[in-house]
This record gives C-alpha cells, structure tokens and sequence, in this order.
C-alpha cells in the first residue's frame, strides 16, 4: 500500500507546496514594509527642531508628538472636515492643521505621534492664534505678533493633504496571505476527499495496483494521472480507480465560456454509467491528451472513442441494456 498512498500524499503536497510559497511572499512583503517603514521614518524631521532652526521652508517631511487634547482655534469655511489646532508634546506649543479623524485618533490614543508636511503659516492664522493662546492662558504673560515665532515658529504641520505610502506592502501582502489560506483550505478538503475515497477501494484491487506501480505505470504528473497495466488512477479532484475492461466510452471536451476554448478534459464513461474527469489541459497544447486517450482505449477494444452523435446513440443503448 505505501506506494499508493506515497502517489497520493505527491498530488495532494503540490497544494500545500503552493501555499507555502505564498505564505513566503506574504512574509517577504511585510519584511519590506517594515523596512520600508523604518527607512522612512528615518527621513521624517521633528517640527520643534524646524521651529528652533527658524525654518519656514513648506513641503518638509515633519512629526510631532501629541501628548494632551489639542486646542481648536480656527477653521476654513469651505474646509468641513478639518481645522487649525494649536498641540503639546511636554515641552513646546506648535500649531497643526489636522483632519477630524486624526484629532479623534489623537484623543483616543495620546501620547501619539503624528506626521504630515510644513507650510507657512499665514498672517490670519497667526493672529487667530494669538488671540486664542492669550484668552486661553490668561494667567501667562500675553504674547504679541514679535513673539510669534519664538514660540510657534514659522510652519505648521499639515497632516490633511499627507498620506502615508510605506503601509503599501502591508497591503500587498494580504493578497498573497489570502490566497495561501484559500490553497490551505483547498488542501484540506482534497486531503479529506482522498482519505475518503482511498478507504472505499477494497483491499484486493489495492493489492493489485501495488504490484502493477512497481511495473513502471505510464505517468502524466502535469494532469494528475496514472495508467498502470490494469487500471486508470486519477488524481484529479480526488482519487479514481477505473479498470480499462469497465470503460465503454472515452472522449475528449472543450470548456467553454463565451466561445474561447479555457482548458479541455478528458471524460470516461463506464459500464454503471459512471462519468469520470480524469484529466484536465489548462495548455493550448494537447497532444498529451491525445496520447492518453489512444493509451486507454488500446487497452479496450469494445471502447467506444470520442463524442459524436453516433456514439452518444450507441452508449445510450448499451446503458439501457446493462
């Protein structure tokens, strides 16, 4: 038995031999995110050290820690979605012009980093600020226009118009995740399918193929499929054993959608009338296909070949005998 059931577990790994490759690209994606991540965040500059280098210089890849509830002060009219708040990371005050879903992030979540991009900050927005800051800290000295920069440099950090791209491969890599877990899953039922249809076969039609495997049986591992001297084994879907004398008829058929050819199949009928797939060409090639059935059928003289309307008519009579 265990040259049979070594053909079988051979088909059924090539599922999970897929799965693992995938599974490794998945893993291989997210090492280059984290990568990427690092490397990028590397590029990011702290907004107080532009503030203290005086730098009004727009367009910079900034961040900036947030560790209270930042102070909204001011709002475009046409802008319903966003609006200029005045943040503190514990040591300075700086002004930044976040989204709402970033300002309730940030509430949910401080201590938080956030990124974005410097742009000047306008005349208007200065002395909306300043108002602000002066009602709300009444108890510190006011500050005037002069003071401005010394606190709240000349850029704020713009975080509405900025996307972080680095989260790319994390993205790319559940494609691959998801088709790994789907040939997993396939493999699994094909597995359980095979056990299945492998405990049905009786023991002596076991023996018998045993001794014909160790013969060299003809062997089509691209369609899943092997031709002893007794019998067909096709590992197609899951397992089938089908002895040439209870063949009656063999052809082959086009799958079709749209009328473009996709793959064609080799289809077996016998004495029961069972119908069998025994073998699948995903190739625009299918001279192996032609092999095999020329094969099969020398091995059965009363077989008859291929689908025409006057075998359709004689299997249906010998049906109706049987």
């Amino acid at each position: 038995m265990p040259n049979l059931r070594k053909n079988i577990i051979k088909h059924l790994n090539i599922y999970l031999y897929i799965s693992i490759f995938f599974i490794a690209i998945t893993l291989l994606s997210v090492a280059i995110g984290i990568n990427t991540n690092r490397q990028t965040n590397d590029n990011y500059i702290n907004l107080n050290d532009i503030i203290e280098n005086k730098n009004s210089e727009s367009n910079l890849k900034a961040y900036n820690n947030v560790i209270n509830d930042p102070y909204s002060f001011a709002k475009y009219d046409n802008e319903e979605n966003s609006a200029f708040y005045i943040i503190y990371d514990g040591r300075y005050y700086s002004i930044a012009y976040l989204s709402d879903e970033l300002y309730n992030k940030i509430i949910n979540n401080k201590p938080i980093t956030i990124y974005g991009t410097t742009t000047t900050i306008p005349l208007d927005v200065k002395n909306m600020a300043l108002d602000f800051y002066n009602e709300i800290f009444k108890d510190n000295l006011p500050i005037t226009i002069e003071d401005f920069e010394n606190i709240f440099g000349r850029v704020y950090l713009d975080n509405t118009t900025f996307k972080i791209s680095n989260n790319t491969f994390y993205f790319l890599s559940i494609i691959p995740f998801i088709i790994s877990l789907t040939i997993f899953i396939i493999y699994l039922i094909k597995r359980i399918k095979f056990k299945k249809s492998f405990n049905q076969i009786d023991i002596h039609t076991i023996n018998q193929i045993e001794k014909e495997l160790k013969n060299n049986p003809l062997a089509f591992d691209k369609y899943h499929l092997l031709l002893t001297e007794s019998y067909i084994i096709s590992f197609n879907s899951t397992i089938k054993i089908i002895k040439y004398s209870d063949v009656i008829w063999i052809y082959e058929n086009d799958f079709k959608i749209l009328g473009f050819n996709l793959f064609k199949n080799i289809f077996i009928t016998d004495k029961k009338a069972f119908k069998y797939n025994i073998a699948k060409s995903l190739s625009k090639k299918h001279n192996r296909l032609k092999e095999i059935i020329i094969y099969i059928s020398n091995k059965n003289d009363k077989m008859l070949v291929g689908y025409n309307p006057k075998n359709q008519e004689e299997i249906n009579d010998i049906l109706k005998n049987n």
